[in-house]
């Protein structure tokens, strides 16, 4: 993938790829370090705005108009932030610089003395990496040094140090090429190291990552009949004990929780600390958030007011996750393919009649600890191939008889149903929706079966693949 151009990458990244925004980063990891330093002279420093410029970018790459220059926006990105920085510093500093002058000859004897060394030898460090810098650049040719200081210090594209400067934007190119593997190739190894093998750092490899996790969905039914049948504030008050109850839930089984987003919650194990059985919890949270529903449906019903419905999908695997809050409390942001998943499954629960939906990968990692069964094959956005859903039932070994017994019935109908034996198939679904009307793939397959049963055998045969 890595030969990929900018705005084929940048598809992917909106899709949810999770790596092709990785490439990108390191693809121009370099460029946007360079520009951070050039415009801060702090080698530090300008490795943060970087993670930062990447981070910005992440968050508002679905604004990007034009893809091809992807590059150039993230440089714009990087020194907007750079400049934000520096206008920031500036206003605090000349309120500051008198108490400083004043406190520091007071203050210094306080500081210990290897501190005093540490603190001389880092500036001693960086001002070596700045008159490295300087005399790195002082070996350019006057043309290209031009060219790479506009590009880079006052953010000019191509065509606008073209206008500048009285050439043409692919003269303009070469030359800031050129510029690039002189630097490369001639600067000494310290500034060498510290504008092209500089690496982004511990703090950007914690903010932005993949990471093995299990990703949860939830989303209530019947929230648009509250304002039908309740004054606002008062549907608005009976939403947010739902919505409380179930964060509540997640949080006490060691849930993330991304974002509330209207009547609909997001939340995920397995990041930013590793959780070897995120799958688990995550089905043992969404049994326990249906738990807590009935109780409270029960309890609002014998009050008059509208019953809710949570429906959960859950899917397990690699995620991108970044901590866009670093500087402040920890805000998450998750995207990946299987975060997709997640949300369709999720959706699919109206049709099919379920609660809890989870994925292949979940089923795979929790099936020891819950009872779960297949319901059928969906497609998702991105797969080249149908994905199983299971529905969760309860803990492992929590089925009640009677509702065991339903179960064994809808496992014969469904394995009818699946090599195609329709007339095997009906009886098995009637007899699991006797035992448990509540039973809603059973209805949904006897209907399937009912309707295919009836239809010609040219229909028939169309049905099947469906």
């Amino acid at each position: 993938m890595t030969h990929l151009s900018d705005p084929e990458l940048v598809r992917r990244t909106l899709q949810g790829d999770t790596t092709a925004f990785g490439i990108l980063v390191e693809r121009y990891k370099q460029v946007v370090y360079g520009v951070c330093v050039s415009l801060l002279g702090d080698f530090a420093l300008a490795q943060d705005l970087a993670q930062d410029a990447f981070l910005r970018a992440f968050q508002h790459v679905h604004r990007l108009a034009m893809p091809e220059r992807f590059g150039n926006w993230l440089c714009i990105i990087a020194r907007n932030e750079c400049l934000l920085y520096l206008r920031q510093v500036h206003a605090t500093e000349a309120s500051g610089r008198a108490f400083y002058d004043q406190a520091s000859w007071g203050q210094a004897h306080l500081v210990p003395v290897e501190q005093q060394q540490e603190l001389r030898h880092q500036q001693d460090y960086h001002e070596r990496l700045g008159a490295a810098a300087l005399q790195a650049l002082q070996t350019l040719s006057e043309k290209n040094r031009q060219v790479l200081t506009l590009y880079y210090l006052s953010g000019y594209s191509l065509k606008e140090l073209g206008a500048v400067l009285g050439i043409s934007p692919s003269t303009a190119k070469m030359r800031l090429h050129r510029a690039r593997q002189h630097l490369r190739k001639e600067a000494i190894t310290m500034v060498e190291n510290a504008l092209t093998q500089q690496q982004l750092g511990p703090h950007f490899t914690a903010r932005i990552q993949v990471a093995d996790m299990t990703i949860l969905f939830t989303d209530m039914a019947g929230t648009t009949r509250l304002l039908d049948q309740m004054p606002p504030e008062e549907a608005l008050t009976l939403l947010y004990t739902y919505m409380n109850a179930i964060a509540q839930i997640l949080v006490d089984h060691g849930a993330t929780l991304q974002s509330v987003e209207g009547d609909a919650i997001i939340a995920f194990w397995g990041a930013p600390t590793p959780t070897p059985d995120h799958a688990v919890q995550g089905c043992l949270a969404a049994l326990a958030i249906q738990t807590e529903m009935a109780a409270l449906r029960a309890r609002q019903q014998n009050e008059g007011k509208p019953a809710l419905h949570v429906r959960c999908g859950l899917q397990s695997g690699k995620l991108f996750v970044s901590a866009l809050g670093s500087r402040g409390p920890q805000a998450y942001t998750v995207m990946g393919h299987v975060a997709n998943i997640a949300s369709r499954l999720e959706s699919v629960n109206a049709r099919l009649g379920t609660s809890i939906l989870i994925g292949d990968a979940t089923y795979q990692q929790a099936q020891e600890a819950i009872e779960a069964r297949a319901v059928g094959q969906l497609k998702a956005p991105l797969s080249p191939e149908p994905i199983m859903a299971y529905e969760v039932l309860a803990r492992k070994g929590g089925l009640e008889p009677r509702q065991a017994q339903a179960n064994a019935r809808y496992l014969e109908g469904f394995a009818h149903y699946q090599a195609r034996r329709w007339e095997q198939a009906l009886p098995s679904f009637r007899d699991a929706l006797q035992l448990d009307p509540g039973d809603g793939p059973s209805k949904y397959y006897q209907e399937r079966c009912e309707a295919l049963l009836a239809a010609p055998p040219e229909m028939i045969n169309l049905g099947a693949r469906h």
